[in-house]
């Protein structure tokens, strides 16, 4: 057991918003962006193709309608992020003051066998084999397993020295580096 990385951390609203910030840059955005936009997109073109062959015959109120339904389209993809991140976030709080109190305190040791995590008495071991992302958030870290996670603040390690040495330790025990997300996460209270 490496008691060097052996701290406690808060899950909050904070930290459930860092992780929807997280999961959608890791899994939802992509999949969106592999299925949905590319329909809005040619839903979009075809609209304004029809708009264009019979721009002659169309009365004005039906070219401002397509006009309007195009802008729709677009304006879709960027507005079902923020609402997608949202709905993500309180489903995760949801879930969790199902299983206890928030904010939870969860205790993680970090050892050569894999990662215990502790909440109100009861202990998980993951074994780092099992981890299939690492992403860092500016200062919060996740630890994937296929969708769940694990998360931490940096802020939560003694000093930024001790920090940076469990980033290498964790990118070396599960044979991955971290993945930089986009952004800072949400500011700590």
């Amino acid at each position: 057991m490496n008691d060097d990385f052996a701290f406690t951390t808060r899950y909050d609203k904070t930290a459930y918003q860092a992780l929807s910030q997280a999961s959608w840059q890791m899994f939802r955005k992509p999949r969106l962006q592999s299925q949905a936009y590319p329909i809005l997109a040619a839903l979009s073109v075809l609209v304004a193709a029809s708009m264009l062959v019979k721009r002659d015959s169309l009365e004005p109120a039906i070219i401002a309608g397509g006009v309007g339904l195009i802008v729709f389209m677009l304006a879709a993809i960027p507005i079902s992020g923020v609402t997608a991140r949202a709905k993500m976030c309180s489903h995760a709080m949801k879930d969790a003051q199902k299983k206890g109190p928030l904010p939870a305190q969860v205790h993680f040791s970090f050892g050569s066998d894999g990662i215990r995590a502790t909440v109100n008495d009861q202990t998980n071991l993951m074994r780092y084999s099992q981890v299939s992302a690492l992403a860092a958030l500016g200062s919060w870290r996740f630890i994937f397993f296929g969708e769940a996670a694990y998360l931490y603040r940096c802020a939560d390690l003694p000093d930024e020295a001790q920090a940076k040495r469990l980033d290498a330790w964790l990118e070396e025990k599960c044979g991955q580096p971290f993945r930089k997300l986009k952004g800072e996460g949400p500011k700590l209270p």
